[in-house]
């Protein structure tokens, strides 16, 4: 019985490992599905494996030798110690330990080769997706490309520019970055706050509306062109078809000077008659530190047209304008004979210093400029200056000058009478703050200052001040009308106010609607009760005093440049209208109405304005050099002063 127990249970073993060894591959196939997990199981069973193997060959020889001694004592014991029957069986027992082995190592070595089979299979499939996860990523790129996914995020983080350079997967620009064009280098988009300065969200928005304003100047210009080419030159009156049409009932008598005056502007040459130096009656050589004068800043032309006064600015020895110089010059014409028909006898214009000292303004800026015919025989100018310094906090502050002095004087020429050192014509006012204009009132000798928030008048006689309410807006043009009882100022970001002064100063007597932002306006006194307006924008407008709802007339077809208030002027006579527009071209329209007769080409070639003296400036007299009917254009450019005088042509 001892025996067959043992027997039996030497047999269970054998079959447990038999089971275990069958059972092994079954859970690898289970978990050959996924290859991660394959792999995993397939080590674990590997580590498994060689662990139980190790017991086993430990644990076997110990129960071999425990049985085998067992039964020998048994045998022993009650076979009375008969050995032979238990030889066969030892060797049974060894031969099939010895056949379990060998399957269990042949079983191991297939499935140690197994596993590298699986990992180059598995590598291969995980190469496999990552190159489709990759041209998938490429295919998503283009596909957002097109539905414009980065060009919407682009212009809402950096601007329209971004997003057009997001648009284009060739373009050299990046979304989010600028790009140097000397360097070549691409900076990143910082925020305002940064400090960085160039690279600011605001620095390329700028640079962008620099970018399409420079675009959109040079399409109109090209536009203009090739208009100017296709279009045939218009036939321009002559003095002889308006008498014709006089005579036939086609034109009105009192129509006749306009219209004359209107065909000879027509015919306004295309290069000037005759070209003054400013150096000739305004030597810099007498003053120290002033080198060349770079540019004109104010000047106006006297009714009878026999003076001329204006305003330069000056140069140092490093470029940089150091001073302004303005003075008054009297005409006078130069008779230059011929002997042909074609040469016959020319009026030419000669420009004489008038006695006294030109008006010197040293480390100031000039603001604002107007003449201030003081009396009959005594013209000033009015100008306001503004001076930055540090008061003794060291805080930056401003400080504005009002001043007026003489700059032409009848009696003066013949020397009984002196008013350069006159106090009622040398008024100095020092103001703390901004001054953005100011006009004259001669009946009352008021001086108009347009401060930061309001208007006030400053009585010339009495030292009072009256302030006018303009809405908490900044007064950048005034003007006042010939019985100085109302005040017209234009406003900053705001339209335009007419001031009953006789009424109220705190009220507005009327709104001019479509006059925002005016810069420059001009009361006109001869064609009835009208104004004439030119807005920052560029907006060139008639209107009617009475009634300031529409405007009669626009004047059309002037290059505007937002935020600069360009040189604009109207004749005494009141019959044209003169304006420089931002490509530096001088246009003239009839006042009356409101035709565009003339274009003139800047005198010298045009170059990026840095300040307001850069731009031309236009005066127009029909009474030059005091000879009634000798009209001529002056356009003052750099140092030069350009004369271009009118009907040339047609005498010729």
């Amino acid at each position: 019985g001892g025996g067959g127990g043992g027997r039996d249970w030497d047999s269970q073993q054998a079959g447990t490992s038999m089971q275990q060894l069958q059972l092994q591959p079954r859970s690898l196939q289970q978990h050959q599905q996924h290859p991660v997990v394959a792999l995993a199981t397939s080590r674990g069973v590997q580590q498994q494996q060689k662990q139980q193997g190790g017991m086993q060959h430990k644990q076997q020889p110990q129960q071999q030798q425990y049985h085998n001694g067992r039964e020998h004592s048994r045998n022993r014991n009650w076979n009375g110690g008969n050995s032979q029957h238990q030889q066969p069986r030892n060797q049974q027992s060894v031969q099939h330990h010895h056949s379990n082995g060998q399957q269990r190592q042949t079983q191991q070595v297939q499935q140690s080769q197994q596993p590298n089979q699986r990992q180059v299979q598995q590598t291969q499939q995980q190469l496999q997706q990552r190159n489709e996860q990759q041209a998938n990523r490429q295919r998503g790129k283009r596909r957002r490309h097109n539905t414009g996914f980065y060009q919407d995020r682009a212009a809402e983080q950096h601007g329209g520019g971004a997003a057009a350079a997001a648009a284009d997967p060739s373009s050299d620009e990046l979304p989010g970055f600028t790009r140097c064009p000397t360097t070549g280098k691409y900076f990143r988009i910082t925020a305002d706050g940064s400090g960085l300065v160039g690279h600011r969200v605001s620095d390329v928005r700028a640079a962008e509306r620099k970018k399409k304003e420079e675009e959109e100047a040079k399409r109109r210009r090209e536009e203009d062109e090739e208009r100017r080419r296709q279009c045939p030159p218009p036939l321009r009156p002559t003095t002889l078809s308006l008498l014709s049409s006089l005579s036939l009932g086609r034109l009105r008598g009192p129509a006749l000077p306009r219209a004359a005056a209107a065909a000879r502007m027509q015919q306004l040459p295309a290069t000037p008659t005759q070209v003054i130096d400013v150096d000739d009656f305004l030597p810099l050589s007498r003053y120290s530190g002033m080198e060349s004068i770079v540019g004109c800043e104010f000047l106006e032309v006297s009714v009878d047209g026999e003076t001329l006064t204006g305003c330069w600015a000056v140069a140092g020895s490093s470029g940089g304008r150091v001073a302004s110089m303005a003075c008054s010059v009297r005409t006078s014409v130069e008779e230059r004979g011929g002997g042909g028909r074609r040469e016959r006898e020319q009026k030419w214009l000669g420009l004489d210093s008038l006695r006294g000292t030109p008006v010197q303004v040293r480390a100031s800026a000039i603001v604002d400029m107007a003449m201030a015919p003081t009396d009959r025989d005594v013209t000033c100018l009015l100008y306001t200056t503004a001076t930055s310094t540090l008061d003794w906090r060291g805080v930056p502050i401003t400080v504005c000058d009002v001043s007026t002095r003489p700059v032409y004087c009848r009696f003066d020429e013949t020397g009984n009478y002196d008013v350069s050192d006159a106090d009622l014509y040398n008024v100095q006012t020092r103001l703390n703050g901004n001054v953005y204009s100011c006009a004259w009132e001669q009946k009352s000798m008021r001086i108009g200052l347009g401060l930061e928030d309001h208007a006030e008048l400053h009585h010339v006689m009495t030292d009072e001040i009256d302030i006018v309410d303009t809405q908490n807006k900044q007064p950048i043009s005034q003007a006042f009308n010939e019985s100085g009882d109302t005040l017209f100022l234009g406003l900053q970001r705001a339209n335009a106010r007419i001031v009953d002064m006789r009424e109220s100063m705190d009220r507005a007597a009327a709104i001019i609607p479509g006059s925002r932002s005016t810069g420059w306006l001009r009361l006109l006194k001869k064609s009835g009760p009208q104004v004439v307006m030119s807005t920052l924008e560029g907006k060139l407008c008639l209107y009617d005093i009475r009634r300031p709802v529409i405007p009669l007339l626009s004047y059309e077809g002037n290059a505007t440049r937002g935020g600069v208030r360009l040189p604009t002027f109207v004749d005494h006579d009141e019959q044209f209208v003169f304006a420089v527009g931002a490509d530096f071209w001088t246009r003239v329209w009839s006042l009356s109405s409101g035709d565009l007769l003339h274009s003139l080409a800047p005198p010298t070639a045009a170059t990026p304005p840095t300040h307001l003296s850069d731009y031309p400036r236009p005066v127009y007299s029909t009474r030059w050099a005091g000879a009634h009917g000798h009209g001529a254009l002056l356009v003052a450019a750099g140092n030069q002063i350009n004369v271009y005088r009118l009907g040339q042509q047609e005498e010729e």
